[in-house]
């Protein structure tokens, strides 16, 4: 009888924890890419192609639509944690291992968070903060970063031209 209980609770067990870590990503789902660096953090933002340092920008979720944001995690180089006390638990990033988290604030703000796993002499320096924003300022920042991005490589494009016309006369 003992051993019915166990595998009842460990087959129970397992179909939860299945649920929870393949759960699929509700639509408006922001993607963002962390990388722990020794001593900084790197935010990939891939749909949008932008990239910051130490600081992480998302939206504010509203309840009757959600806006969750779901970070993948990964090490450059040692052992970091990813942890933002007021918005999500403490979950490790390793080399060469992938691990998933994510948050879904519910009001603006600027969250502190911090390397939880020593990682060298300089770990004390590695914050990081969440500037939850909403809808609105966030799609103006990254309008205006997309906006930028397209003007340098135009402005590159076209010194380029200049340069190879200079060169012919």
């Amino acid at each position: 009888m003992p051993v019915l209980i166990v595998l009842v609770l460990f087959l129970l067990t397992a179909r939860v924890i299945h649920s929870v870590q393949d759960a699929p990503a509700p639509p408006g789902t922001i993607e963002v890419v962390a990388v722990g660096h020794q001593f900084w953090w790197e935010f990939r933002y891939p749909k949008l192609g932008v990239v910051t340092a130490n600081e992480l920008h998302v939206p504010v979720s509203d309840p009757a639509h959600p806006t969750p944001t779901f970070i993948t995690l990964l090490s450059a180089d040692t052992d970091h944690s990813f942890w933002v006390p007021r918005l999500a638990g403490k979950t490790d990033l390793i080399p060469n291992r992938v691990n998933r988290t994510w948050i879904d604030p519910r009001e603006p703000g600027v969250y502190l968070g911090q390397c939880a796993q020593y990682c060298g002499t300089q770990h004390a320096k590695m914050l990081l903060r969440v500037y939850v924003d909403p809808q609105e300022k966030l799609a103006a920042r990254s309008g205006g970063v997309l906006a930028f991005r397209w003007i340098m490589r135009w402005t590159q494009k076209m010194l380029f031209r200049l340069s190879s016309v200079s060169a012919e006369l």
